[in-house]
């Protein structure tokens, strides 16, 4: 099943895994939140896929979500700087999503 529709068929609000995201694809970040879920304080990221207009929810891990200060929420969210989310695949050693976020 494409990327795309299973984004699609994903209940409105919700999030992906960050690691159904395609390797090596940079995803424009649209809009960043932190809230708190069950587990403590998490940063979800709103990514839009390159090729179309479709829209993905992501939960940044919470080694990547303490990086992300307010200034950068706030510059990411009134689109003074366009950033880009980079899912680089899983790290070996400790099974941890590699990710990175570059202008």
């Amino acid at each position: 099943m494409l990327l795309t529709q299973r984004f699609k068929d994903a209940f409105s609000g919700g999030a992906v895994s960050i690691s159904s995201l395609y390797t090596g694809t940079r995803y424009p970040v649209l809009h960043c939140e932190r809230f708190g879920t069950k587990y403590g304080e998490a940063v979800r990221l709103t990514l839009r896929e390159d090729t179309e207009d479709n829209i993905i929810r992501v939960f940044l891990p919470r080694h990547y979500g303490v990086a992300i200060t307010d200034e950068y929420m706030a510059a990411i969210n009134n689109q003074r700087i366009q950033y880009y989310l980079t899912y680089k695949g899983m790290s070996a050693p400790s099974n941890r999503p590699m990710l990175q976020m570059d202008v």
